[in-house]
């Protein structure tokens, strides 16, 4: 994108590549004097959390947190066994407050996380796992059923429909195409509802699938907890694969799964309280030793976000005007016509004197002028100047 900023007097024309910030930068803080341009960039910008791991810990009612290097801190403590945990498209933290039969919500104001939360549905019975699907739906896993709670223009519905029944539904994850996958704890197997909701038994035979994750590549991983084992069933040209491979086996009770963005496999192991990583090889290492009591699920928080954004503004700069005297600033949207509307009264405070128009933003052009008061009856003339210099011409803004 390329703008042009012009001074007052039309006598420079700076150009900028607005992609190049130290550019637009410099432009904005340019001294004050002949070449002062009348634009002003805004430069806003807004950080997100950093991709920090959060895990519930059902034996101690906390959520803890971890920064990308292990560095753990409490979140969030005095629940009553914590479950499943997710993050919606906004950011904010959604956590299944099992033993209070609720469900809970941290907010996200678009900087950080709040470590207070509100109470977002209450009255389930048994409340396990959340999941979010692409458009914002709220999914909930509670003692035989699985409840949908919808999204509207990004306002969260707080009554439900049931989406499924008849289940022992656990842990659920969406694949890219919107199908969902639940993990039944008896009989032990994982079920897939079309998006239209229409139910079939993707996987039998399994021992406790405690949890469910995709990775990018649309592998299913499941945490086959009563096998102290990591299950992947392998996408092949948008095809999943029913017959699972080991991915990791000599575990204790793995429940928590959760791809990092750089593709990097989390685990929760349930009954020692260790978190595992998976590099992208395959290679197991130590993340955190020992840090909760019953580990139970895992969510990365959003990646952050970075957003810029740039706004010019036009106006008028008097570098020859009397301090002291009073003088009218006005624009106009056409230099044919003779409508000029005064946009303020000012009594100069400096010379040069510099008039931002907050509002020319969202006018396609404006051209500026300034006119000096003499006396009460509102008799105005242009702006003296010095005998050597030109009369001011009227700005126009790009």
């Amino acid at each position: 994108m390329k703008t042009y900023i012009k001074n007052s007097f039309l006598k420079t024309m700076k150009f900028l590549d607005t992609n190049k910030f130290k550019s637009i930068i410099h432009a904005a803080r340019h001294s004050f004097g002949e070449a002062v341009y009348a634009g002003v960039i805004l430069l806003i910008a807004s950080t997100a959390q950093a991709q920090n791991l959060f895990e519930t810990s059902s034996g101690d009612g906390s959520i803890y947190e971890f920064t990308t290097n292990g560095v753990q801190s409490t979140f969030a403590s005095g629940l009553n066994s914590p479950h499943g945990l997710a993050f919606d498209i906004a950011g904010d933290l959604f956590v299944a407050d099992t033993g209070n039969g609720r469900i809970i919500e941290f907010a996200n104001n678009g900087i950080m996380l709040s470590s207070n939360y509100v109470t977002f549905v209450s009255g389930l019975v048994d409340p396990n796992f959340l999941a979010f699907n692409s458009v914002g739906n709220l999914f909930v896993s509670d003692f035989g059923n699985i409840y949908e709670f919808t999204n509207s223009a990004g306002i969260l519905s707080t009554n439900s429909v049931t989406f499924a029944s008849g289940l022992n539904p656990g842990a659920m994850a969406f694949n890219s195409a919107g199908v969902l996958f639940v993990g039944n704890g008896t009989p032990s197997m994982i079920y897939e509802f079309s998006t239209d909701g229409v139910q079939s038994t993707f996987a039998s035979g399994l021992d406790s699938p405690n949890e469910l994750a995709f990775d990018s590549a649309g592998d299913l991983f499941v945490a086959n907890g009563g096998g102290d084992n990591i299950l992947e069933f392998t996408n092949n040209a948008g095809t999943l694969s029913t017959n699972p491979v080991t991915f990791a086996n000599g575990l204790n009770n793995p429940w928590g799964l959760a791809f990092s963005s750089a593709g990097i496999l989390f685990v929760g192991d349930n009954y020692d309280g260790y978190i595992y990583e998976y590099t992208t090889n395959d290679v197991q290492s130590t993340f955190v030793d020992g840090s909760a009591s019953f580990s139970v699920a895992l969510a990365f928080a959003p990646i952050p976000v970075f957003s810029v954004s740039i706004k010019m503004f036009a106006g008028i700069i008097l570098n020859n005007g009397q301090i002291g005297s009073n003088y009218l600033i006005q624009a106009t949207s056409n230099l044919s016509s003779s409508n000029w509307i005064t946009l303020t009264n000012v009594t100069l405070p400096t010379n040069p004197y510099i008039y931002i128009d907050y509002s020319s933003a969202t006018n396609s052009q404006q051209f500026y002028r300034a006119v000096e008061v003499f006396d009460t009856n509102e008799f105005i003339i242009p702006i003296r100047l010095n005998a050597h210099q030109s009369p001011p011409q009227p700005m126009l803004r790009p």
